[in-house]
């Protein structure tokens, strides 16, 4: 009774207080909050006692589960020494050791790393790290950019500028410039098309608008392999491979937002390595504290580091956040990174990968689903528009929590994002709980 009392509380005092991200508040009145008292390994626990798998990693970002104790231990050793310092006028080992692993993971090909608080800071970083680089470069006509079509780059100003997600930009269009947006190679519904015809239609229109425009494009910004919130799209390797190669040869930055696909999520560290090139910028959040702490960082090329290295300090990159580098952030990424080297987790995902495929073999056969895909620790499918409506993501959410699973669909996408201890009974609970859930709402 007294764990039913605290829940509602929780749930009340949540309403009066709280303006909830990515969310209608007014649709709490049908679908109330879930108040969660703790978590473990890849379980979240509510307030009544009742369990969930985390099948979206807590929004891509705990990919090693919930309170691990080798992390809860590398915030303790740190907060000993000192929480924070600014990182301008001085430096400290965990940022240090940081960049150097990170800088050793793309084998020197990018040598220097900018720190921001979280996924939309980088982006507003990167924007301006590009533009400014080639007004200090004589480019000063090199000032817009491009972005692909339905992508998502976050929330601040210049971050939606560079998305294409309507539902997130459309209320703010009188704030933000207006850049260029490019087609995606999304393979889903391709009307028998092969998806090399895709990607060869798609990279045709990029290269035409290279051709017309790259005197006046700074940079074209992607997710690659996975557009997240655009609905888990995935690109091939040779897509992203010509993909850095037309912005290359055109002089166009590459901005590489691995903010949720970085730290091994499809397969390699990086994304960017499936293209066997290296984007100008390359933006890491979520996954690197395995979401403990925000952090995240820009890592970009030696010219760039260099345009702005100069005597006068007007001539820098004069930007900064609070807590950037933040000594406790920085020192839970460095044991992420020391526990997915030390445990093989890349390598062994492949394995994990397999049995998270095999599990879901039931959306193959129900002509409810469509396009099943997966790109590494990345699973998904559609459920087809005619059989939901809108309240569809928010009503299988609730299905799920009755049946002990966390699942968050984007539109009429469902995916599955688990971290990867994960277990294979854990993946064939998480499936069945996902199928139980879907049959129950679609044949209502």
């Amino acid at each position: 009774m007294l764990g039913q009392d605290k829940f509602k509380s929780l749930q009340t005092s949540s309403l009066k207080n709280i303006w909830h991200p990515c969310s209608q508040m007014k649709h709490y009145e049908k679908f109330p909050l879930i108040p969660i008292k703790s978590a473990k390994g890849v379980w979240l626990y509510d307030e009544k006692g009742n369990k969930l798998l985390d099948g979206i990693s807590s929004w891509w970002t705990n990919i090693l589960g919930h309170s691990n104790i080798e992390l809860n231990n590398a915030i303790s050793k740190q907060i000993k020494s000192f929480q924070h310092v600014i990182l301008s006028g001085f430096t400290h080992e965990p940022a240090v050791k940081l960049s150097e692993s990170l800088k050793k993971k793309t084998k020197g090909n990018l040598s220097h790393l900018f720190f921001g608080s979280d996924g939309s800071s980088v982006v507003e970083i990167a924007l301006k790290m590009s533009h400014h680089y080639w007004q200090a470069s004589g480019k000063k006509h090199k000032k817009k950019f491009v972005c692909l079509k339905s992508s998502y780059h976050g929330e601040t100003i210049g971050a939606m500028s560079v998305s294409d997600s309507q539902s997130f930009k459309k209320p703010y269009s009188s704030l933000y410039k207006k850049f260029y947006v490019t087609d995606n190679p999304d393979y889903r519904g391709n009307n028998n098309q092969s998806n090399e015809s895709i990607d060869k239609a798609c990279l045709k229109k990029l290269e035409k608008l290279f051709k017309e425009k790259c005197d006046e494009l700074s940079a074209i910004i992607i997710e690659p392999i996975v557009q997240g919130a655009a609905g888990m799209v995935m690109h091939s390797d040779k897509f992203l491979k010509k993909f850095y190669s037309l912005a290359h040869k055109y002089k166009v930055h590459v901005i590489a937002d691995e903010i949720a696909v970085g730290f091994g999520r499809t397969g390699h560290f990086f994304a960017s390595e499936k293209a066997k090139l290296w984007p100008d910028f390359l933006l890491l959040s979520k996954s690197i504290t395995s979401g403990y702490l925000p952090l995240s960082v820009l890592m970009t090329k030696k010219n760039i580091y260099q345009c702005f290295y100069d005597d006068k300090v007007i001539n820098g990159f004069l930007h900064s956040h609070t807590f950037s580098g933040n000594a406790i952030a920085c020192s839970i990424a460095n044991k992420v990174i020391e526990i997915l080297d030390r445990d093989e987790f890349i390598k062994k995902n492949k394995n994990t990968k397999k049995l998270i495929w095999n599990a879901f073999d039931w959306v193959k056969t129900n002509d409810a689903f469509s396009d099943l895909r997966q790109k590494g620790m990345i699973l998904a499918f559609d459920v087809k528009k005619k059989l939901i409506d809108d309240m569809f993501a928010k009503k299988l959410f609730y299905l799920g929590y009755e049946n002990n699973i966390f699942v968050r669909p984007i539109n009429n996408t469902v995916y599955f994002m688990p971290p990867y201890i994960i277990s294979e009974n854990q993946i064939n609970f998480y499936s069945e709980k996902l199928k139980l859930s879907l049959n129950r709402l679609l044949n209502k």
